[in-house]
């Protein structure tokens, strides 16, 4: 049998982010783990972010969670720094995904991609959430049209 005593968390603080959070607190309140949100960010970027302050925004929902859930921030290259702190005693990473395709996926590749490859331990992915699309008249057809049509 499989413990889950640890989770680490990578985050960016977006809304895919919050959906692996999400996904991370229900496997802790099944498992009775410990979650580690972890943000890299990289000192050499132009723009500078109040890290702590957006890490204890992020994680202001879940203060009177029955989960215990904590903070992590480090600087540094991002793949790296979470392949190397995933190494030290995690027992699962959770993390988004950003759903990119095409031209821009092979251009700049995908970093949930690089951690399930090289990560020393489970990775489970959760899918960022899509905006809802809205369906116009001409997008509706009878479920029984495709199958006549065959």
């Amino acid at each position: 049998m499989y413990s889950l005593r640890r989770i680490l968390v990578p985050v960016d603080f977006s809304e895919g982010s919050s959906a692996s959070l999400d996904y991370a607190v229900f496997l802790s309140r099944r498992f009775g783990s410990r979650i580690d949100v972890l943000h890299v960010w990289q000192p050499n970027r132009p723009v500078w972010i109040d890290a702590g302050r957006l890490m204890r925004d992020f994680l202001a929902r879940f203060e009177d969670a029955p989960t215990d859930v904590r903070g992590r921030l480090e600087s540094g290259e991002v793949l790296p720094t979470i392949l190397e702190i995933a190494a030290d005693h995690y027992d699962l990473v959770v993390m988004s995904t950003l759903g990119r395709t095409g031209v821009s996926h092979l251009l700049r590749g995908s970093l949930a991609e690089s951690v399930v490859r090289k990560s020393p331990c489970p990775v489970v992915t959760v899918r960022a959430p899509q905006p809802l699309r809205m369906v116009g008249r001409d997008d509706r057809r009878p479920l029984d049209q495709g199958r006549a049509e065959r």
